[in-house]
């Protein structure tokens, strides 16, 4: 995904470079990772130039790594190593945060009812829930 990202941020610069990485060991592509989102965040955030249309940055590289995501998602949950699913359009996200710390989240999926949402019952929980993540948690 640090590729991904690269190649976004070199479309954004008018530059369109890319270039296919070695994979390094998990602490450095992790690092390699949080830089590069970093990096375009800034730039979109900036006033500088944009040289690639929104709309195709966002269609192309950003979704190619959203892809990418779900694909280790549901290897992970294959190998019994699931990950808990979360309910984005609740959750706190703050604009420039794109590193490795992240708050909390605010309300998890846990087979199929939404965990952390107060004054919820059971019933419609379970409704959101599976209206949201669909066949990713069967």
């Amino acid at each position: 995904m640090g590729d991904l990202l690269d190649w976004a941020l070199s479309l954004a610069r008018g530059k369109k470079s890319w270039r296919n990485s070695k994979p390094q060991s998990w602490s450095q592509d992790t690092e390699r990772f949080f830089a590069a989102l970093t990096a375009f965040d800034r730039y979109l955030a900036s006033d500088a130039a944009l040289h690639a249309r929104v709309e195709k940055l966002f269609q192309g590289a950003v979704a190619d790594a959203l892809t990418h995501v779900g694909q280790i998602a549901m290897l992970r949950r294959l190998a019994g190593a699931r990950v808990r699913g979360e309910n984005y359009y609740l959750a706190k996200i703050e604009a420039g945060r794109t590193g490795p710390v992240q708050l909390a989240p605010v309300s998890e999926f846990d087979s199929g009812i939404i965990m952390s949402k107060p004054g919820w019952d059971r019933s419609s929980s379970f409704l959101v829930s599976h209206a949201l993540v669909g066949s990713v948690m069967l």
